[in-house]
């Protein structure tokens, strides 16, 4: 005799329609689930670090935002893992596609483990960028998610003045 069948591997969701956030200039459909509340004019982030996908897994910290800088891609990057109080982060499965690069990285924050999904988009001399962290052991079963919000986003082009 066989024991019971395993559960079916959990499929998380996306939200029906995307968030728009700074004024519409970013549009991003976020796991459903989760929330993103606008802190300024260029960075919104997690209402808080008790957020779950549709399949009860933690969404501990998702942002977004933007910045206008002639700085290479590398140099943003470290800019705002600083202002995520993160300096030794580690980088893999980077990939990019125009403008837009994916990668993983991972982080000891203060003695915990945070593995995330970061995604920069350059456009017009303003860096668009967006993340969402878990743990390294949740990761990969919420890593496809991850990508498809990523892929959901949409920048509104900046009138000139």
């Amino acid at each position: 005799m066989t024991g019971p069948a395993a559960a079916p591997p959990c499929d998380a969701d996306l939200d029906i329609q995307p968030t728009s956030f700074f004024s519409n200039r970013m549009l991003l459909t976020l796991v459903k689930g989760t929330e993103l509340t606008e802190q300024n004019p260029f960075f919104a982030r997690s209402i808080d670090g008790n957020q779950k996908d549709t399949c009860g897994r933690e969404v501990p910290f998702a942002a977004v935002g933007y910045v206008r800088s002639a700085a290479s891609l590398a140099e943003i990057r470290d800019h705002v893992m600083l202002l995520r109080g993160f300096e030794d982060v580690r980088y893999s499965g980077e990939s990019a596609q125009g403008d837009t690069t994916v990668a993983t990285y991972e982080v000891d924050a203060e003695g915990t483990p945070v593995k995330g999904l970061v995604l920069f988009r350059r456009d017009r001399g303003w860096y668009y960028w967006a993340l969402y962290e878990t743990t390294p052991e949740r990761f990969p079963q919420q890593e496809a998610i991850f990508r498809r919000s990523f892929g959901s986003l949409m920048i509104r082009p900046v009138r000139a003045g």
